[in-house]
């Protein structure tokens, strides 16, 4: 009687199998594909052993490529590596590429766009801080004074300390008050649902409301650039200094 066939090999097994069993041991597969392996291998004693015989041989080469790497000087690693990878190249089945599904494609696009635009936004913020829009010569005073302003289309906090950027709009609510240091020494005080524009050059443009300007001396009077509705407003300049309110309607 003649001997019994000896069990396929690896190299024996059908492509496709030898694909599939890859990937189970990559964790690649799942859902159905995975489920229809694994009855397959539940009824086929001879894909088990392939299976096995995969996983085996895995694991010796796993096993040279740690005991090779520890005995290998450093500068022996490029050779060892290109070698290894031919060895694990002709004896394992590499799975193919994997086309991936059109709506993670649409998914990943988006998500590139998204990203594109972010950045495209956030440069575009660092530019008008630090390139963009100068501030200008006044800031907010006050111990943990804050107010909001419009700046820009965005409705944004200045803190005690800040400095207002050129173009910002100050409007603020019934009974609140906002005190301003500029420059030259000058001082100010909106108040009275006060509306009130950082114009160029350290301008202020009272739109509405009360404004309180307080100076120490002719500079300051002359570094005031103050101006209404009803056009440009001046403070007397001399040497002790002036204390003034300008009033401005809707």
């Amino acid at each position: 009687m003649s001997d019994a066939p000896a069990a396929p090999t690896t190299g024996s097994l059908a492509e496709s199998d030898a694909v599939l069993l890859s990937a189970l041991l990559d964790g690649e597969l799942a859902g159905a594909e995975r489920a229809a392996l694994e009855e397959r291998l539940a009824r086929d004693p001879v894909l088990r052993e392939e299976l096995e015989s995969l996983r085996a041989s895995r694991e010796v080469l796993r096993a040279a490529a740690q005991s090779e790497a520890r005995a290998v000087p450093s500068a022996g690693f490029a050779s060892f590596g290109s070698s290894l990878s031919q060895a694990v190249s002709a004896e394992l089945p590499v799975a193919p590429a994997r086309k991936v599904p059109r709506a993670r494609r649409v998914a990943l696009v988006l998500a590139a766009v998204f990203l594109g635009l972010w950045a495209l936004s956030l440069a575009g913020r660092v530019a008008r801080r630090w390139g963009g829009p100068p501030a200008s010569s006044w800031r907010l005073k006050g111990e943990r004074a804050e107010v909001s302003v419009l700046r820009e289309g965005r409705v944004v906090t200045v803190r005690s300390g800040d400095v207002f950027w050129l173009g910002d709009k100050l409007a603020l609510d019934p009974g609140v008050t906002a005190s301003l240091v500029g420059p030259q020494g000058l001082k100010t005080v909106a108040a009275g649902s006060a509306v009130l524009v950082f114009d160029q050059g350290g301008g202020l443009f009272l739109e509405e409301g009360l404004l309180t300007v307080e100076g120490p001396d002719a500079a300051a009077a002359k570094a005031l650039k103050l101006r209404t509705k009803d056009g440009e407003v001046a403070a007397n300049e001399t040497s002790g200094g002036f204390c003034f309110e300008v009033e401005a309607g809707k």
